[in-house]
């Protein structure tokens, strides 16, 4: 997507970025030019991304708000300093969690949250380790990796996959 005197609101792409290619298809005309829809989708999600300031996001948080816009909600994270031995619970329109806790921690709980839609992402870092580190579904789901050892200075995530009911351990 160029920017183009037809079109100078459209920001050309950074270098190196890679559109997401599944959705785009649905926005083109038969000559393959992106339709006025299109263009205004994509502008809306680029200035919420960068804030206008032409840097973008990796490609799976790119996704990941494409989607959210989609389905009307937000693409929020939250933050916590919780206590050892401690439980989370995260909101429903929460996708991130920063555990930035005074000391290591033994263990700490975080239930993901609530109604998760198919293809949803959630992540989690933490600034100090935490020995035990249990995650809990909102409802039935099942949770894919949910007990570890939580480094330092470190993240992981989850992809759910709503047919099966399961949260995916993606890191």
């Amino acid at each position: 997507m160029a920017q183009t005197a037809s079109n100078p609101q459209i920001p050309p792409p950074a270098t190196g970025v890679i559109y997401p290619p599944g959705r785009i298809r649905e926005f083109t005309s038969r000559d393959g030019t992106l339709t006025p829809q299109a263009l205004a989708f994509l502008q809306s999600v680029y200035v919420g991304l960068t804030g206008g300031d032409g840097v973008l996001p990796n490609i799976s948080t790119l996704q990941q708000e494409v989607d959210a816009l989609e389905r009307g909600g937000s693409f929020e994270h939250s933050h916590s300093a919780p206590a050892d031995g401690s439980t989370i619970i995260a909101e429903a329109s929460e996708r991130r969690r920063v555990i930035t806790p005074a000391t290591p921690l033994n263990a700490l709980t975080l239930v993901l949250p609530p109604d998760p839609l198919d293809m949803d992402f959630y992540d989690v870092t933490t600034t100090q380790p935490i020995v035990t580190m249990t995650i809990l579904p909102a409802g039935a789901q099942i949770v894919n990796g949910n007990v570890f050892c939580f480094s330092a200075n470190s993240g992981v995530g989850w992809m759910y996959h709503e047919h099966l009911t399961t949260w995916y351990r993606r890191y």
